[in-house]
């Protein structure tokens, strides 16, 4: 077993013992535009369709609905779509803004693209390429404008642009809440972990080792574990040596790993700028039912990658539900990206680290 293996482990086995608080983050404040909420018929004028190859209209979800969307009809081709131009339906300055969100509702697991150009776009490696696999149901997407910063100028956009790629003839979905602002908090069901893109740990294959604390007087210690795909290993190491019982999610930061790295959901967990799913999953887990002693986290690419809605529930579980959490290697996001950690995040404080019944506050380093 590698040095690296060793000290991760030993060092996680230390944070389970000795901890310090977390406290709550505020959001940025932000500006908002609204591209369409699509709660009348007029709201159509504002985009342009590829033509015959979709069908588009104004009407409920559902016969009970009285809110409106914009229903999108696949009718053939390679990339049926639709788009907004500025200055009719979006501005031409996208910099005051935080992120690009809009809502999808869709009846089976898909992809969605998006393409935005600036005044210099002229082909594919000039413009913005996104595009996010959603999953079943309502997802709400969110496109950070600091990302789309990365391949134009946000001050000098022309085109927006909605598509699916080669869809099956009849693919319906609706969207809605399309708008330029802060990001958005989102509420997320809770999705049972075997009916995830992910895998379960368990303790089928045994590899040598001494136990530790297994079984503790008072049963498991209820984890949450936010792991790498590559190292994810490691959590069965620990429950073999520890007495946890542990909700899992993989997510790695090395895109590939997510994409490609489990074959029996080969391609469905996103790209290297589509970590939608593994948001939505770690929403799922932060604002269900579970109760933790602990929460044992690593930022694969930064805190402020984890929704507003998660940053949020994190820090509610521990001040006011008293869980444990572990920032293990925490990583605040990329230079400049906002929120930055929050403020008590960035104090150190000494704490008794005598056990006092189950664990309730941990070590972030």
């Amino acid at each position: 077993m590698g040095h690296t293996a060793l000290f991760l482990r030993a060092s996680l086995m230390g944070l389970l013992l000795c901890s310090l608080a977390y406290a709550a983050a505020g959001e940025a404040p932000g500006k908002n535009f609204v591209i369409s909420n699509f709660e009348d018929a007029t709201e159509l004028r504002k985009l342009e369709s590829s033509g015959a190859d979709v069908k588009l209209s104004i009407e409920p979800r559902t016969v009970t609905e009285q809110n409106k969307m914009l229903k999108y009809v696949a009718q053939g081709g390679d990339y049926p779509g639709f788009a907004f131009y500025p200055p009719k339906a979006i501005p031409k300055d996208w910099s005051p803004f935080e992120a690009l969100s809009f809502v999808v509702w869709s009846p089976a697991d898909t992809e969605i693209g998006i393409r935005i150009d600036d005044d210099k776009s002229v082909n594919y490696n000039s413009r913005y390429n996104g595009g996010f696999n959603i999953q079943k149901g309502r997802s709400l997407l969110q496109v950070p404008v600091k990302d789309i910063a990365k391949s134009i100028n946000p001050k000098l956009i022309k085109m927006l642009m909605f598509f699916t790629m080669k869809p099956p003839k009849g693919l319906t979905l609706y969207f809605d809440d399309m708008m330029l602002g802060p990001l958005q908090t989102a509420k997320v069901d809770f999705i049972p972990y075997e009916q995830r893109y992910d895998l379960i740990s368990s303790l089928e294959v045994v590899s040598p080792h001494f136990t530790l604390a297994r079984p503790l007087a008072g049963g498991p210690v209820r984890t949450f574990m936010l792991t790498s795909v590559a190292f994810g290993r490691e959590v069965v190491e620990m429950m073999q040596r520890l007495d946890l019982k542990v909700s899992q999610l993989s997510w790695d930061r090395e895109w590939g790993c997510n994409t490609w790295g489990f074959g029996d959901f080969y391609g469905l967990r996103g790209h290297g700028t589509d970590f939608v799913l593994m948001q939505k999953y770690l929403d799922s887990s932060m604002q269900g039912p579970e109760q933790f002693d602990a929460l044992v986290l690593y930022t694969p690419l930064g805190w402020n990658r984890f929704t507003a809605s998660a940053r949020e529930m994190i820090l509610k579980r521990v001040k006011e539900r008293g869980e444990g959490l572990v920032l293990f290697f925490p990583f605040p996001g990329e230079k400049g990206s906002l929120p930055a950690w929050p403020d008590d995040l960035n104090r150190k404080e000494s704490r008794d680290c005598a056990p006092r019944g189950r664990l309730r506050s941990f070590l972030h380093l």
